[in-house]
């Protein structure tokens, strides 16, 4: 009744691209975070993660101001 699923030629060149592209992003990210400097790297762990005065408010933020 259900036949299995089979990958045209195209379609299986199209997804090994498609894998091929996201690990070598990986790869290239990986490679950057392991060759920043010292300085660079205290730098963004200090970073603020949330601004300290937001310049849009949420609806939910609103709705508890008022």
């Amino acid at each position: 009744m259900l036949k299995r699923v089979q990958f045209e030629d195209w379609q299986t060149i199209i997804t090994i691209v498609a894998f091929l592209l996201c690990f070598l992003t990986f790869l290239y990210f990986c490679w950057r975070a392991f060759r920043m400097s010292k300085d660079s790297n205290k730098h963004m762990s200090e970073l603020p993660l949330e601004p300290e005065h937001p310049t849009v408010l949420s609806s939910d933020e609103r709705t508890h101001q008022k």
